[in-house]
């Protein structure tokens, strides 16, 4: 099937019009059962993967640890850094600061005390921007812990996970 392949279920629904043509003729109930199927497949999948993960001793996904590394690999960009307060420093592209786009606290209380950042790209994805990794090569702390994570993208905090193995 076409969705193995890592392809959506609406590509599917539009591979060469034979599945829309298929589902025309189903009636709504047949339908319904038809979508609920494969959202139970895909889920399943998931939660395949998940487990795949934990068993590999992995505290978050390859996605989120794509998005970190890639965030990682950006200070470079960020040479600059200056503490501005015990645990908040601004983070900038220039020495005299004119542009900083970054303004790191190490630990947020409001956001489980967590790392965070003023940034965009990380109060999109909650994932510790180039602002973050920058800090962190200063302080000398380890950057890749799940305690710098938010727990949306821990895989203990996954729903699926807990229920599963919750006795």
């Amino acid at each position: 099937m076409a969705t193995q392949r890592g392809e959506s279920v609406n590509s599917v629904l539009k591979e060469k019009g034979q599945k829309k043509k298929e589902l025309r003729g189903f009636n709504l109930k047949q339908l319904l059962d038809h979508i609920l199927n494969q959202f139970h497949r895909l889920q399943s999948r998931s939660l395949d993967q998940i487990c795949d993960l934990i068993k590999a001793k992995k505290n978050w996904s390859d996605y989120v640890h794509e998005i970190w590394n890639s965030n990682f690999l950006e200070t470079t960009n960020f040479p600059f850094a200056n503490e501005i307060s015990p645990g908040c420093w601004e983070v900038s592209q220039t020495h005299d600061f004119s542009c900083s786009c970054h303004t790191v606290t190490l630990s947020d209380p409001d956001v489980y005390g967590i790392p965070t950042c003023s940034c965009p790209l990380f109060k999109s994805c909650l994932i510790p921007c180039p602002g973050i990794c920058t800090i962190f090569g200063r302080i000398s702390d380890a950057l890749f812990d799940a305690k710098n994570l938010h727990p949306r993208w821990r895989l203990s905090g996954d729903p699926y996970i807990q229920m599963r193995y919750r006795d």
